[in-house]
């Protein structure tokens, strides 16, 4: 029996990157277990930052007192907390 086809298929994506980023992110996706970057690390690690990338929110924390430049990003439930406490003792 044949395996039924995916309701969010895989597509293939091309892209060139700078050398010394490439050679920076193997050595994080390197495994000492397996002596080499297991299958699929570099496709888990790029899925991962896209999705961080439509679902997480950044905020920047100058109104609430803190310097140019400092800003929390995360899920944006956390973000959300986290302005709302900011909010709450700025009061």
């Amino acid at each position: 029996m044949a395996r039924p086809k995916s309701l969010n298929p895989k597509v293939r994506l091309h892209i060139t990157i700078e050398q010394s980023l490439k050679d920076r992110l193997s050595i994080l996706l390197y495994s000492e277990v397996e002596q080499c970057i297991p299958q699929g690390a570099w496709q888990a690690f790029i899925e991962a930052r896209i999705r961080e990338w439509f679902d997480w929110k950044r905020e920047d924390l100058a109104p609430y007192g803190f310097p140019p430049g400092y800003f929390v990003t995360g899920p944006a439930e956390m973000v959300q907390a986290v302005t709302e406490r900011l909010k709450g003792s700025s009061q």
